[in-house]
């Protein structure tokens, strides 16, 4: 018994230094995520932008491309940038048939248009993870909508949805980044035409959310903290 005791008077002092470095290094990783995640990003403005996907090589020789590509940074910069981050909404109705005009961009394992709109998302998102990006909800059976816009055809238009889906995104700049890297990845027009692979038609909307960035900063430190009182009540 006395050789238990002494080996624990030496042992818990012992303990109580790897313990503070484990905690250091807890805090520091967690002050590290705090950052990089982060709630915004430098504001970025409307010409810099279409600058930027036009340097990163986004393929802007046809007028329909070109045409694309101002209507989404026309869209997207009606109001000014403030460097938040936000959250994209995204209804999406998939094609019966993938439709790739550059055949070199189709995996031999797409075969529909919801396999070429995976395809898209696993190509994109790679890239917007780096950014802080993140889905953060995927919901694949969407009901018929309680109330649309009365007009000639466009019930039938709002009906019929496959998915919805909320996306994260640290800032309009990152969101710029995320597509030049896609770009540069796989071609000078791979991420419009991997975008609509598969995707007969879409309805995004971006929504100002850093309330969002904040509560999910705290949520993983509660994720960090549980586990290391756990830790600290069983050995203390």
């Amino acid at each position: 018994r006395r050789c238990v005791v002494l080996t624990l008077d030496v042992l818990i002092p012992a303990m109580l230094p790897v313990r503070s470095a484990r905690l250091a290094a807890v805090v520091v990783l967690y002050a590290s995520f705090w950052q990089w995640y982060g709630c915004g990003n430098t504001p970025i403005g409307r010409e810099e932008a279409y600058m930027r996907l036009e340097e990163c090589g986004l393929n802007l020789s046809s007028a329909e491309a070109r045409i694309s590509t101002k209507r989404f940074i026309d869209k997207l910069w009606q109001y000014d940038d403030t460097g938040d981050s936000f959250l994209m909404m995204n209804l999406v109705k998939n094609r019966a048939e993938p439709y790739y005009p550059t055949p070199g961009l189709r995996p031999a394992w797409v075969k529909t248009g919801a396999d070429a709109d995976r395809h898209y998302g696993q190509c994109f998102l790679a890239n917007v993870v780096r950014y802080a990006g993140h889905p953060v909800i995927l919901v694949p059976n969407v009901l018929v909508p309680v109330f649309v816009p009365i007009e000639q055809g466009i019930d039938e238009y709002w009906s019929d949805w496959d998915y919805f889906a909320l996306v994260r995104y640290r800032s309009r700049r990152d969101l710029i980044a995320a597509v030049c890297d896609t770009n540069l990845q796989y071609g000078a027009h791979a991420i419009e035409e991997l975008k609509h692979s598969g995707v007969e038609r879409t309805y995004v909307l971006p929504m100002p959310c850093p309330m969002f960035s904040y509560a999910f900063r705290v949520l993983v430190g509660l994720c960090f903290v549980l586990p290391c009182m756990c830790v600290a009540s069983k050995l203390g």
